[in-house]
């Protein structure tokens, strides 16, 4: 891979730290820096890329989003439909439960 020379300036602080990674790593300051601007842009053509394939998508409001919001049903509302409706016939909980055990005995008991 070729390469092209260019001076960059960075602050003092910056400098360090990237002096230090590239020595940790066993790397040179220009290949490290490199590496992070090969990502940077690598993710932003990604970005670019996403909104390109979202651009035909239809526009919803935040109305309409809190609106299909509370039309759908959380498990709160579910469970309480479900209690509204007698729960499953079950009137005392921790006797069914009990019911249940008795039926099945535990797995290698």
């Amino acid at each position: 891979m070729s390469t092209q020379k260019s001076t960059v300036y960075l602050e003092p602080k910056i400098h360090k730290a990237v002096s230090d990674i590239a020595l940790s790593s066993n790397t040179s300051v220009s290949k490290l820096i490199n590496n992070v601007l090969f990502r940077v842009i690598t993710e932003n053509q990604e970005d670019l890329k996403y909104f390109d394939d979202r651009e035909n998508e239809p526009n919803i409001s935040y109305s309409e989003i809190e609106k299909n919001l509370k039309q759908q049903k959380t498990a709160k509302n579910i469970f309480q439909e479900i209690a509204d409706q007698g729960g499953f016939g079950i009137k005392n909980p921790i006797e069914w439960q009990r019911n249940i055990r008795d039926d099945k005995p535990l797995h290698a008991r």
